[in-house]
């Protein structure tokens, strides 16, 4: 089971194990009944399979669970759809809890897709950029030791750009390119490493041009993880919280979001050509010690 969302998911797991031990029925026979595999019923009873909240009633129902019980299962495999891990501290982000969880969804899934309309994603960023997104990102300064333990396992974690097996979408406004973190030459090597990954066969970036005549939502960024599966899950990050949502009807709009935004975009010599003009305007903007004029 995936690490978002575990408190969440062993609490509703424990509710359908009750309402199981109280019918005094075993797990074969609550599958028979429900329509669903043994297995699967052993799953949802440890808290190893995404419940959906129809699946909860029907639970519920077949256990003769009264109408009290019937509202917590709901209410606990509703919370569980949409779970929040908060990292609310610098040691929480220093200690890499965000990363590790990220990293096995990567990992877990064969398509991977984001939007991020206002800095790189971790699997694009240089060093020197990620550097700057951890510094601003901490609550209060951190140490060059733990600095560098973050950036290592960030760094690390671009290896599976290499993976053929896995695919990769990632889709970013000019102007979250055009916004400087740092020093001119970290946005500037930035640009670069951005019109170098698209050469990977599994890796597509598209930019959405600042001029671009569409009306899309685009209001915060989000991933998606297509697991080989066939389960979907959409990550939404903030300062200080991580929310992972799986429940079916809210991820199909995340997915139709993505499709407006890529269909306004432009991709590979098209979008090489928007990063070179950016890169000219960023050095003609810049006085001689690097910093925008007046």
């Amino acid at each position: 089971m995936s690490t978002f969302g575990d408190e969440q998911s062993q609490r509703l797991a424990q509710a359908l194990q009750r309402l199981l031990v109280k019918s005094g029925m075993s797990g074969s026979e609550l599958a028979r009944k429900l329509g669903f595999s043994q297995p699967k019923v052993s799953k949802m009873a440890n808290g190893r399979q995404r419940v959906l909240v129809a699946e909860a009633d029907a639970w519920a129902v077949a256990t003769n669970a009264t109408t009290e019980e019937r509202e917590e299962v709901r209410q606990l495999a509703e919370a569980a759809l949409v779970a929040a891990t908060a990292w609310r501290n610098v040691s929480a982000v220093a200690d890499n809890t965000s990363q590790r969880v990220v990293g096995q969804f990567e990992q877990e899934a064969r398509r991977f897709r984001v939007f991020q309309p206002v800095i790189i994603p971790g699997l694009l960023q240089t060093p020197l950029y990620g550097r700057q997104i951890f510094l601003t990102w901490s609550s209060e300064p951190p140490s060059e030791e733990r600095t560098a333990a973050w950036l290592a396992d960030r760094l690390a974690r671009q290896a599976i750009l290499y993976r053929e097996d896995k695919q990769f979408e990632f889709l970013l406004p000019e102007a979250a390119l055009r916004w400087r973190f740092g020093p001119l030459n970290t946005t500037l090597g930035q640009l670069d490493r951005i019109g170098e990954v698209p050469n990977l066969p599994n890796v597509k970036i598209g930019i959405i041009p600042q001029d671009a005549e569409a009306s899309v939502w685009h209001t915060h960024g989000f991933q998606l993880f297509d697991k080989r599966d066939g389960e979907l899950h959409v990550q939404v990050e903030t300062l200080t919280t991580a929310l992972n949502i799986t429940d079916p009807a809210d991820v199909a709009r995340f997915e139709q979001a993505f499709s407006a935004l890529q269909a306004i975009a432009v991709f590979g010599g098209e979008a090489r050509a928007l990063l070179q003009s950016i890169a000219t305007d960023l050095r003609r903007l810049a006085g001689p010690d690097g910093e925008v004029g007046s």
